[in-house]
C-alpha cells in the first residue's frame, strides 16, 4: 500500500461526537441510549470472551500433549498423530500429515465461538450505523487481526505446537470469513470502510490456506465446499467495495519503485479531448492479491458457483480498464460508500493502465483462459458421445433421456463460450 495516499480518516472517526437517536421524546433517547450502551457492553464481552476461548484450546492441547512438563514427548505424540484426530490424509499441495492440524475443540466451545464470531459481526455493522462507539471499539481492539489470526492458525501458534499449523474446525473458519464478508458488505460510511481496507492483516485473510484445510479435512467434501463458497463471497464482497479511492488498497507497489512511480506520475498528462497520451508512464510491476486470489477458483474442477463467482471478479477487474473515465467523484460525495456493480466504477487513466499491465501478464491471461478452453473441450466430447449413443437406444425412454442429456450440455457449452466471447472482447 502506498502510506502517503492514506486519507488521514482515524481522527475523522475517532474524533468524532457520538451519534445521538434522533428521537424528539426524552424517553425514546434514553432507551436508545441505553440499548447503545447494552450493544457496547456486548461487543466487548463477546471479543473478551474469544480471547478467553483461544487461551483455553492452547491451554487443554499443552496439557492434552504434555508439552509443559515432557516437551520431547509431546513432540513425538505430534509427529506420531494424524491429521484431523485421524481421519483422512494429506491431500494439499505440499502439506503432509505433521505440518498442520486442527485444534481439539469441544464441542460447546466450537459452538460457542461460531455464535461469538457472528454476533460481533451483527454488533460491529449496527455500531457502524448507529453508535460509533461500537465501531471505534472494534478498530481500537483491531478485532479484525485477531479474527484473521485464528483463520490461518497464528492464534494457536506457541511453542507447544512444535512448528505444526494449528487450524480452527471448519465450521469456525466458515463462520469467520461469512462474518468478514457481511462486514464488508454492509459498512455504509467511506471513512469505516477506509479502516477495514487499510488493515494490513485484511491481506493475509485474502491468502487464507484454504489447502491447508482440504489437508487437514482428508475427504470431508462438503464442509471443504461450504468454506470455500463463503471465501469466495468474501473475495466478490471486497472486489464489489474497489473504485478509484479504494483501489490504493488493492494493489501493492514494491518498495523500491514506489518514488519512480510517484516521478513517473508527475511527467504524465492526458489530452482529455482526444485521450491522446503525451507521455506514456514506466509501467510499474504490482501486486494484485485479489484478483490473483480469484484467479485460483477459475479452474476447472471448481464447484460451479465458486468458479463462476470467481470468473465474474476476474472479468468484472477487467472491465475496469476499458471503462470510460468519468470525473464526478461519487464515493465522496454524501460520505458513503455504495456498493453496486464493478462495470460502473470509472478509474483514472493511469490505475486503469496499471490494472492493464497486471492483469494482461501472459500467465494470468493463461490462467483466465485455459480453463475454460478445456471445459469447451470436455462439453464437445460429452456431446460427441451422446450423439454417438442415439443409434444405441432403441427404446423410446432411453432415447428420450439422452436427448435431455444433450440439450443440457450444449447449455452449458453455449454459457462457456459466451464467457469466453465476453473476456475476448474486452
Amino acid at each position: 500500500m502506498l502510506p502517503s495516499m492514506l486519507p488521514n480518516i482515524s481522527s475523522a472517526i475517532f474524533g468524532r461526537k457520538r451519534i445521538q437517536p434522533s428521537s424528539t421524546e426524552e424517553d425514546g433517547t434514553e432507551n436508545s441510549q441505553n440499548v447503545n450502551t447494552q450493544f457496547l457492553e456486548e461487543l466487548q464481552d463477546s471479543i473478551s470472551r474469544i480471547a478467553n476461548l483461544v487461551k483455553q484450546c492452547n491451554i487443554a492441547w499443552s496439557v492434552e500433549t504434555g508439552a509443559y512438563l515432557f516437551p520431547d514427548k509431546a513432540a513425538r505424540k505430534l509427529n506420531n498423530s494424524n491429521i484431523s484426530n485421524g481421519k483422512g490424509k494429506s491431500a494439499g499441495k505440499g502439506y503432509n500429515a505433521h505440518s498442520c492440524r486442527f485444534m481439539p475443540f469441544d464441542s460447546a466451545v466450537e459452538k460457542e465461538m461460531v455464535e461469538l464470531l457472528r454476533r460481533t459481526a451483527e454488533l460491529v455493522v449496527y455500531g457502524e450505523r448507529n453508535n460509533q462507539d461500537l465501531f471505534q471499539y472494534f478498530c481500537e481492539r483491531n478485532v479484525l487481526a485477531i479474527i484473521v489470526d485464528i483463520l490461518t492458525g497464528l492464534a494457536f501458534a506457541t511453542e507447544n505446537t512444535m512448528g505444526c499449523t494449528m487450524l480452527p474446525p471448519l465450521s469456525v473458519a466458515t463462520q469467520g470469513v461469512q462474518s468478514m464478508a457481511i462486514l464488508i458488505q454492509n459498512v455504509s460510511n467511506v471513512q469505516s470502510l477506509y479502516l477495514l481496507l487499510a488493515n494490513e492483516r485484511l491481506a493475509d485473510l485474502i491468502k487464507l490456506p484454504l489447502e491447508m484445510y482440504q489437508s487437514c479435512s482428508g475427504h470431508d467434501d462438503a464442509d471443504i465446499s461450504e468454506l470455500s463458497t463463503n471465501f469466495v463471497s468474501f473475495l466478490k464482497s471486497l472486489a464489489m467495495r474497489m473504485n478509484s479511492e479504494t483501489l490504493q488498497f488493492f494493489l501493492t507497489f514494491p518498495e523500491e519503485r514506489r518514488q519512480s512511480l510517484t516521478a513517473s506520475a508527475a511527467h504524465f498528462s492526458l489530452d482529455d479531448d482526444d485521450n491522446d497520451i503525451r507521455v506514456m508512464p514506466a509501467m510499474v510491476e504490482v501486486e494484485f492479491p485479489l484478483y490473483a486470489r480469484a484467479l485460483e477458483f477459475c479452474t476447472a474442477s471448481q464447484d460451479s458457483f465458486v468458479r463462476t463467482t470467481a470468473m465474474n471478479i476476474c472479468l468484472n477487474t477487467l472491465r475496469l480498464v476499458v471503462a470510460e473515465h468519468n470525473h464526478e467523484d461519487r464515493s465522496e460525495s454524501n460520505g458513503t460508500c455504495p456498493i453496486g456493480s464493478l462495470e460502473q466504477v470509472t478509474l483514472s487513466f493511469r490505475d486503469r493502465l496499471i490494472i492493464a499491465h497486471h492483469v494482461c501478464a501472459p500467465e494470468r491471461v493463461s490462467a483466465l483462459i485455459t480453463p475454460i478452453s478445456t471445459i469447451i473441450a470436455q462439453l464437445c466430447g460429452w456431446l460427441e458421445d451422446s450423439i454417438r449413443a442415439f443409434e444405441g437406444f432403441a427404446g423410446y425412454m432411453g432415447r428420450d433421456r439422452l436427448r435431455n442429456k444433450v440439450r443440457d450440455t450444449v447449455i452449458d457449452l453455449q454459457e462457456e463460450i459466451v464467457l469466453l466471447d465476453d473476456i475476448l472482447k474486452v
